[in-house]
Order: structure tokens, then C-alpha cells, then sequence
């Protein structure tokens, strides 16, 4: 997924994020994976998550304030979630792609489940938000990603919560969810 992200082509993917370990921006894991280390995976280290605020700020003289704790960020690393949080990661990595490759579409927002959480609070809980812009069309989407492990009656739920966020904000929301496979999608 990383590769799809980068803008510099004269460097593969695993030597610039290697880069970006040696500089202290990123830390890094291997999950364990059938008895085996898995491929590294990179979190945000204490300067990168500075570096990242200094740069989204509007006042560049402003001094800049993070609560970011890389020990935090690395419990991914033993989570669940992981797996989930990496695939959806890739979708995004996609859409981003994609926009890239045509000169009036891009994602022009792309909200992760913790920044969901934050704003759209309990009333719907996404693995991730996005708004596609393409020529002077937008379209707001919510991405659930099912791994196969929620009864069907949760999904339909879902289906209802959803239809009442887009009453509270007064803006359409797609719901885009992502199944295991063609059985889980027949019963959905």
C-alpha cells in the first residue's frame, strides 16, 4: 500500500520508510504470523506526529502542541484490528491512486476510525470517511469493512444509523461495505 502513496519514484517503498525510521519520523513493527515475522509495518514516531501538526498548521510561527505517544500508536502492533486497520488503509491508498491518475477526481478527504469516532460520535461507527471529488461532483462515503465476524442483523442496522446521520447532517452519505466474499455479500 505505502507504494502508492509515495511520490518519489527514484526510491522503492521499504527505502524510503527505512529513511524515515533512520530520521526518527516512524517506528516500525513485524507482527507474528503463523510463527512467522510478518512484513514491517510503520506507525508515527513522537516527531513525526510533530512534524505533521507543524506542517497542517496555518500559522507557521505558531509553536505546535502534540499528545502523541508512540507507545500508544504501537498497540496496533498486538491488536486485532490490525488487520482490518490495514486494509482499509489500503482502500484509501487506492482511491488516492486513482485520483492521481486522472486530472479532475481525487480523495479530497480521507478520515480514519479514530477521527470518525471523534466527530461523527456514537451515532455511527466507520471504518473510515471519504469524499471523492470529481469535476464538480462530491460524494461523501462511509466505509464499513466486514470481516465476516457481525450477524447480518447488525449490518441492517447499520443500514438504519447511517440513514439518520445523513438526517442530522443533512448531507448523503454512501455506505460502502466491503464483505469477505460473494456468500457474505448474497446474505447482506
Amino acid at each position: 500500500m505505502t507504494f502508492r502513496l509515495g511520490r518519489d519514484v527514484l526510491l522503492g517503498p521499504q527505502h524510503r520508510l527505512t529513511r524515515l525510521y533512520d530520521l526518527g519520523l516512524v517506528e516500525r513493527f513485524r507482527p507474528f504470523r503463523a510463527g512467522r515475522e510478518g512484513e514491517y509495518h510503520y506507525v508515527l514516531d513522537r516527531l513525526g506526529a510533530y512534524l505533521v501538526a507543524a506542517m497542517a498548521s496555518d500559522d507557521l510561527d505558531a509553536e505546535v502542541t502534540i499528545r502523541w505517544r508512540t507507545d500508544q500508536a504501537l498497540t496496533i502492533a498486538t491488536s486485532q484490528r490490525l488487520a482490518r486497520t490495514v486494509e482499509t488503509n489500503d482502500i484509501f491508498a487506492r482511491l488516492v491512486t486513482a485520483g492521481r491518475a486522472r486530472p479532475d477526481a481525487k480523495l479530497a478527504t480521507w478520515w480514519g476510525e479514530r477521527y470518525c469516532k471523534a466527530v461523527l460520535g456514537e451515532v455511527v461507527h466507520p471504518d473510515g470517511l471519504g469524499v471523492w471529488r470529481e469535476g464538480s461532483a462530491r460524494v461523501t462515503f462511509c466505509l464499513e469493512y466486514d470481516r465476516g465476524g457481525e450477524q447480518l442483523g447488525c449490518l441492517a442496522q447499520k443500514a438504519v444509523d447511517y440513514a439518520r446521520l445523513e438526517l442530522a447532517w443533512g448531507v448523503p452519505f454512501w455506505l460502502l461495505v466491503v464483505v469477505p466474499g460473494p456468500r457474505r455479500e448474497a446474505g447482506a
